[in-house]
């Protein structure tokens, strides 16, 4: 068996599980932000002289609830950028087709990189909690929230890579 057959196999039994997997990771880490948010107000309702920001507790339950609809998310993130609707299996670039054999390669290295492309999304939205909730004062070395910012808006392209490929090479004007 070559590599380009074991690309193509990991790929074809990795999408789904995959997919289903940063679903369900998504929706638990929501769900424990919810509950984490309700808590620590719960605890400054409770002891005298300690409130929680109304802006802190809006905030989170926002990145909650974008963790617990990720898919949505992304699907809005692509229609935004202008490539249309995300399809979560696996991907067959047309123009890879006239490659023969490689072309299957060529959809399943897009295929594993539309997964992590999702990873990358998650990624961002646990930086925007970080940035926006657990204190950051924006006096550190790096900026989180445009840190956040690039891993969702590079994340959604590589969800949908084969209509963002299509898209740039039609900007470059590179059609053969």
């Amino acid at each position: 068996m070559d590599l380009s057959q074991i690309v193509i196999n990991v790929a074809s039994s990795l999408v789904g599980p995959a997919w289903r997997l940063l679903w369900a990771i998504a929706a638990l880490v929501g769900t424990m932000y919810m509950g984490s948010v309700m808590m620590r107000a719960h605890r400054a309702s409770q002891t005298p002289g300690q409130t929680m920001p109304l802006g802190q507790l809006l905030m989170l339950f926002l990145i909650a609830g974008l963790l617990v609809n990720m898919a949505k998310l992304l699907n809005v993130a692509s229609n935004t950028l202008g490539l249309g609707e995300v399809s979560y299996g696996p991907i067959a670039y047309a123009p890879a087709a006239a490659l023969g054999p490689l072309g299957e390669t060529i959809n399943a290295c897009l295929t594993l990189g539309s997964v992590a492309g999702g990873y990358f999304a998650f990624k961002g939205i646990l930086l925007l909690k970080r940035a926006t909730a657990d204190g950051n004062t924006g006096q550190s070395g790096e900026d989180i929230i445009w840190r956040s910012l690039t891993h969702l808006f590079f994340g959604a392209l590589l969800v949908n890579i084969s209509k963002f490929i299509d898209a740039a090479r039609a900007t470059v004007g590179s059609m053969y």
